[in-house]
């Protein structure tokens, strides 16, 4: 089973191993008006278990519980002149990954006020590598003094690192593997832009084929334009959610299509606005093409996002191009059913991520405290 937990809802994909690959038996949204995403998780899980034990659970939190940095680390090496081995190529590697670390601790408190004992470091992975500058395939066999690498981090809040340990044991699950969506994005190695709209937060990934960046978890989030239905109209949040719905299906009359249509453009330009403003910061040659999925990104509005886009202040390489990016387009491995929207592409891409990684370690158990 594969999930994305948000702050009351979840998204999830049952899946079971065929000869032809895995295939999705069972999919669904479910979501609470009161209880947290984590106990959503959990009835659901209790549900399930009667009929579909779960061997293996991949799941992703939302921010602030469960977050993914990245930062450029470099080694210095003690001989340049010589070329680097297998074993040093380890070494360094393992380096690399412990300077980054300390970096990411340091990094968190700053940033969030988290005392270091109260999250744990997920995992660490090092990409696209340089000497002196030059990307290089692998570190063995070249020579150089200054070694660079791309780092990805991830770490999970202490209490949600003791929630999942309880559920694992709880539901007699044999595996846990805790993912993030960047991390099957930033696989692909497809150029461009990726916004995650999760309910309260925003991510965004900007990557090329040489190196990739972050940005921090933003606000508003996809619940923004639910939010916007009920203050307009003046309605309770269920009812703003029904009206989202049937704006989509395309069940209302035009008066109202068109007044919703209204509501919702000044808050895509403000969301375009807010990501040109983060992309703006990184050192990054940024591809114009955006990818857009997550919560909210069901509105076509959503392709209007830099319709003002101002081309003397972007970060862009020229005009951006948006564009819905739906499961059937990142599941190279699972076949996605063609009717799931924008709202399951993260969970696709965890399940890719694992499943792309399946001979690697990537299992929760949980990890000791920092």
């Amino acid at each position: 089973m594969a999930t994305t937990v948000d702050e009351r809802s979840l998204v999830f994909l049952l899946l079971y191993n065929t000869p032809n690959g895995p295939q999705v038996e069972r999919h669904g949204i479910h979501h609470s008006a009161t209880f947290p995403g984590t106990y959503v998780l959990d009835e659901l899980l209790s549900q399930l278990r009667a009929t579909f034990p779960i061997r293996q659970l991949v799941v992703s939190f939302a921010p602030p519980y469960f977050e993914i940095q990245s930062m450029e680390q470099s080694v210095v090496r003690v001989s340049p002149t010589s070329e680097i081995t297998r074993g040093e190529a380890y070494r360094i590697t393992g380096k690399m990954i412990e300077l980054a670390e300390r970096r990411l601790r340091r990094q968190i408190f700053e940033e969030s006020g988290i005392l270091p004992g109260d999250f744990v470091i997920q995992k660490a992975n090092v990409f696209h590598w340089k000497i002196e500058g030059y990307a290089v395939d692998k570190l063995e066999g070249y020579k150089g003094e200054e070694v660079q690498g791309f780092v990805l981090g991830s770490f999970l809040r202490e209490d949600y690192a003791d929630f999942v340990a309880k559920l694992q044991k709880k539901h007699a699950i044999a595996a846990v593997s805790l993912v993030h969506p960047f991390e099957g994005a930033q696989q692909t190695g497809v150029p461009g832009i990726f916004a995650h709209f999760m309910e309260e937060k925003t991510q965004v990934l900007a990557q090329n084929k040489e190196m990739f960046a972050l940005t921090k978890s933003f606000s508003p989030g996809g619940n923004r334009f639910r939010d916007v239905f009920s203050e307009k109209f003046g309605m309770a949040e269920n009812i703003a959610r029904e009206l989202e719905e049937d704006y989509v299906k395309g069940n209302l009359s035009e008066e109202v299509r068109a007044q919703m249509h209204s509501f919702l453009l000044p808050e895509m330009h403000n969301f375009g606005t807010i990501i040109q403003e983060k992309l703006g910061g990184m050192k990054i040659s940024i591809p114009p093409r955006v990818y857009v999925f997550g919560r909210g990104v069901r509105f076509q509005e959503m392709l209007q996002l830099f319709a003002l886009q101002d081309s003397t202040n972007a970060p862009f390489q020229r005009k951006a191009h948006v564009e819905i990016l739906l499961p059937t387009g990142v599941s190279a491995h699972i076949a996605a059913p063609k009717n799931l929207d924008a709202r399951y592409t993260p969970v696709f891409l965890l399940t890719e991520f694992v499943y792309a990684n399946a001979k690697k370690a990537y299992r929760y158990f949980p990890p000791k405290k920092v």
